[in-house]
């Protein structure tokens, strides 16, 4: 866990897997407890709903 982010209804895990960099967007009330920086996480991501963008040019490339 590299951050989180408190947004109200959801907050937002800045997870790192190596050098790879993710966001998951979870609704607040899924949420058991809140992970803290360092923390080590699973997630198990839903698969229709991944947004992926290219490193440099921050285009969406999940659209096809």
């Amino acid at each position: 866990m590299r951050a989180v982010e408190f947004l109200g209804h959801e907050i937002n895990l800045h997870i790192g897997i190596g050098e790879a960099a993710f966001v998951a967007v979870v609704p607040s009330d899924r949420l058991t407890a809140i992970p803290t920086r360092g923390e080590t996480v699973s997630i198990k991501p839903i698969g229709n709903r991944i947004h992926l963008f290219d490193r440099h040019s921050e285009e969406n490339i999940s659209l096809g």
